[in-house]
């Protein structure tokens, strides 16, 4: 079921390519285990919550955490299918589903499953739109 997300508020053509473009930045980022470019994407106090582990705030314990998920996890591949995203302000909430690959790793598969949903905050800069808050579990 892939089809276009419903943008909900008020977004610019702008807006829209932005927000795409840093969803792909971050896919990018992920599959090529590069944490500092995910950083970059990301606010100063962003915050990232993912199953299985305690909250994560801030950009340089969102670096460190995510050095050590990719020395330890290799994703073959992302794909993100946004549902919905919704606009208050200078903020934006885009609600998804995301297929996964893992490959063989020394992480526990259960940490990781193919099917997930997630939920990201995104806050619009003086940068352009940066994520704010990433959070990300499994379906089943």
């Amino acid at each position: 079921m892939n089809r276009e997300p419903e943008w909900i508020g008020e977004f610019s053509l702008d807006d829209k390519e932005s927000i795409n473009s840093l969803r792909a930045k971050q896919v990018f980022a992920i599959e090529n285990g590069n944490a500092n470019a995910y950083r970059e994407l990301c606010t100063d106090d962003i915050l990232l919550m993912l199953q299985g582990n305690d909250v994560v705030a801030g950009k340089s314990d969102f670096y460190e955490s995510e050095l050590k998920l990719f020395s330890n996890v290799k994703f073959e591949s992302i794909k993100q299918i946004p549902i919905r995203i919704e606009r208050q302000g200078n903020l934006a909430v885009e609600v998804g589903r995301q297929e996964l690959v893992v490959a063989a790793s020394a992480e526990s598969p259960k940490d990781y499953k193919s099917d997930r949903k997630y939920s990201h905050v995104l806050r619009k800069t003086s940068d352009g739109w940066r994520f704010a808050v990433l959070m990300s579990n499994n379906s089943e």
